[in-house]
């Protein structure tokens, strides 16, 4: 007889796992195979994709006025560097950057840019987009972008 805390049924094995080598867990007995693992029909994210991606991180970031955060995570960090080694720290820089006009300016230019399609160097990790918003605009209105460690940073 069982007491209060003990289960009468006896233990159960655990169900097999598929494993990410194969196609099919094998079948159980007259049905059909547990788990069938489908390749992706998608392709692996493009560059484009990605850059896409950034660009709307920044918008979210420049909606939300997370000046911080745009700074920390989307400027490229060779120019996050340059801006330390002249003595700017990130707190001044976000000060800065909120109370010019830049924020409106670069966020209407992000805008425009979405869905375009960039202009790449020969070697992939500079990525090009020519803005409709060109009036007040840096560098007639071009936006770069540049590659890191696989993750992509405004540069301008």
């Amino acid at each position: 007889m069982c007491g209060p805390h003990e289960d009468a049924r006896p233990p159960v094995a655990p169900a097999p796992v598929a494993s990410s080598a194969s196609t099919t867990t094998p079948p159980v007995e007259g049905g059909a195979p547990l788990v069938e693992e489908v390749a992706p029909d998608a392709e692996a994210p493009t560059v484009r994709d990605s850059l896409s991606a950034t660009i709307e991180l920044a918008v979210a970031l420049l909606r939300s006025r997370d000046y911080r955060s745009l700074i920390e995570q989307l400027v490229d960090p060779e120019d996050l560097a340059k801006i330390k080694e002249r003595g700017q720290d990130v707190d001044s820089l976000v000060v800065e950057f909120g109370d010019s006009s830049k924020p409106q300016r670069l966020l209407e230019m992000l805008l425009s840019v979405q869905g375009k399609e960039p202009e790449m160097s020969e070697d992939g990790d500079v990525a090009t987009l020519q803005s409709d918003r060109t009036e007040g605009a840096p560098d007639h209105g071009r936006l770069r972008f540049r590659r890191v460690g696989g993750r992509w940073y405004l540069r301008n």
